[in-house]
């Protein structure tokens, strides 16, 4: 699919939201956003629409702290630190990953531009800093983000890895087999992704359509089964050709429905319906890589194929099967089709039709993968399924979570108080015309409750364990829909903006979630709980910023906190 002026301007509408939902969010003084023009805008609300869209994180706050850009800083911040070539700077302490971003916004439209590859150039001083571990000269975030980043890299025992994104609003991105791109990642021994208009377009137009295909297949290759012999629902189990598997999640609904030999052609040119992959879509397009081990086998050894894959799991509202007179083969007709396990997978697939066009039919034809169907209408049977049947590069647990019923309940209870509470990453409230006192989502809830009840240390660093060991204990409890919750949703931005208001200290997620915890077993009022806390922490003050963050990141630390206001 080639983006187009249309995909520009929708781009710069969903920029502009973003931007609005920023201010908004961060209580940026109107002053400030006057003297910027809708470029400018845009520009800003980009960097927010491609950080929370490959990182995941959905609160502003959070995201603004990854941001390094000198003029984002210093229009909003008044800081002024140069950032060295990296916009944005993101650590994710579970996957070891430190991914860096260059972006580029462009204020006009041309079909055929592509993204300049000076832009490579102008990120090699933060590179250089990283390899010489020389950064005196820089100030700030981007000296704080090199400070750890180093101490991360090169003193800790666990491998670390570094990936750079370039993002651009330009048509078509850098071409990664480029000679110049070759040598770039050579001598900087790191993982470089280039993302365009032409890959940011697929997140602007998906209308979640439901994806109807039609089969045939041989009675030998097919198992059915039933929970239980009254049931009326029938699953199946197929062994389909990667040929059928390609016709039946592509984009052309002619081409999906036709079970009768079809051309090269056709096959040539159909292309992944990204409907298929539901709501996880937005990670599998920016974030995932396409498997090697995959193309290997289909370049390699296509007859072995199914013996080296796991195979693809299907939900789907309805499945029809219909025998053959002859009771060879059957018909089959599939309604409302998802992919729940093996979307890296299929985009690999894909991506082989793609790149090798009529050359690698041959190999296609001669692949095989086993394909699992569960007709499933039940919202929570469907976010099971997706749980316990992901293994390869498995969807988030904090994404399956969204759409279980105590989430939907949850949202819908906060938004009686004023409170947006957004479950899912992308969604900025663009079809909602009520106006919010506050939006929240639903990992920073979980860190809320994480911190009050018990573990403000593990707040920052330990999210995973929300959505996974610590989840029935924070969100399947009889008072989370109740005024408490709410409470702790208010406290959270009350403190974050009275410490704001306080000379000489600086705000941070994790001294918050800190104060969180100390309220909830203190009368104190918050500026006496903020000005204690900082006193106690003031004899970490020779260490760097770094190494005093880590401190409370320990449970000595919430220890000493625990004696300190007798919890």
């Amino acid at each position: 699919m080639e983006a187009n002026i249309n995909d520009f301007k929708l781009l710069n509408i969903k920029c502009q939201k973003c931007f609005n939902n920023f201010v908004r969010a961060e209580g940026i003084d109107s002053s400030i956003v006057s003297r910027l023009d809708n470029t400018q805008k845009a520009r800003y609300g980009f960097y927010f629409f491609i950080l929370e869209m490959n990182t995941g994180i959905a609160d502003y706050s959070d995201l603004v702290e990854l941001i390094t850009d000198t003029e984002f800083n210093g229009t909003f911040y008044d800081d002024r630190s140069g950032d060295e070539g990296i916009d944005a700077v993101y650590i994710d302490e579970e996957k070891k990953s430190i991914q860096l971003y260059s972006f580029k916004y462009r204020s006009s439209f041309k079909q055929d531009q592509v993204q300049r590859k000076n832009e490579l150039i102008e990120t090699t001083k933060f590179l250089q800093n990283i390899q010489t571990k020389n950064f005196n000269h820089t100030s700030g975030k981007t000296k704080e983000r090199l400070e750890e980043i180093c101490e991360l890299f090169y003193d800790s025992t666990a491998p670390w890895f570094i990936e750079l994104f370039f993002v651009t609003n330009d048509t078509i991105a850098i071409d990664p087999k480029d000679a110049n791109v070759s040598n770039f990642k050579k001598a900087l021994s790191l993982k470089t992704s280039f993302i365009s208009l032409n890959d940011i377009a697929k997140l602007l137009s998906f209308s979640y359509e439901p994806i109807c295909s039609k089969l045939v297949i041989d009675d030998d290759a097919m198992m059915s089964y039933k929970e239980s012999k009254l049931s009326s629902d029938t699953s199946y189990i197929f062994r389909l050709s990667l040929t059928d598997l390609i016709r039946i999640t592509c984009d052309d609904k002619d081409f999906r429905n036709q079970t009768d030999i079809y051309n090269k052609e056709e096959l040539a040119n159909a292309h992944i319906a990204y409907d298929v992959l539901s709501e996880n879509v937005r990670g599998f397009i920016l974030k995932s890589d396409y498997n090697k081990n995959i193309r290997e086998t289909l370049e390699e050894s296509p007859s072995k194929f199914f013996m080296f894959n796991n195979g693809i799991t299907i939900i789907a509202s309805d499945v029809k099967v219909t025998p053959f007179p002859n009771g060879i083969k059957s018909h089959v007709t599939v309604e409302n089709l998802q992919v729940l396990n093996g979307g890296q997978t299929l985009r690999t697939i894909h991506k082989y039709n793609q790149d090798n066009k009529l050359t690698g039919l041959s190999n296609l034809q001669k692949a095989e993968i086993l394909v699992r169907i569960f007709k499933v209408t039940d919202k929570d049977l469907m976010n099971k399924i997706a749980e316990y049947t992901n293994s390869q590069n498995a969807i988030s647990n904090r994404d399956l979570k969204s759409i279980s019923s105590e989430q939907i309940q949850l949202e819908s209870y906060l938004d009686n108080y004023g409170i947006q509470y957004i479950r899912k990453n992308g969604d900025i409230g663009e079809d909602r015309n009520k106006n919010y006192e506050y939006v929240i989502s639903m990992e920073k809830l979980g860190q809320i409750l994480y911190a009050v009840k018990g573990n403000p240390e593990n707040s920052t660093n330990k999210k995973r364990l929300i959505f996974e060991s610590e989840y029935k204990r924070l969100f399947l409890v009889d008072d989370i829909l109740s005024e408490k919750t709410v409470s702790y949703i208010k406290n959270y931005f009350s403190f974050r903006d009275l410490y704001k208001t306080m000379k000489g200290k600086k705000p941070t997620e994790l001294k918050v979630f800190y104060f969180l915890y100390i309220k909830s077993h203190t009368s104190s009022n918050d500026k006496a709980i903020i000005n204690r806390f900082e006193n106690f922490i003031s004899k970490y003050g020779s260490l760097p910023v770094y190494n005093r963050n880590r401190q409370m990141l320990t449970t000595q630390f919430r220890n000493d906190i625990d004696i300190l206001f007798s919890i």
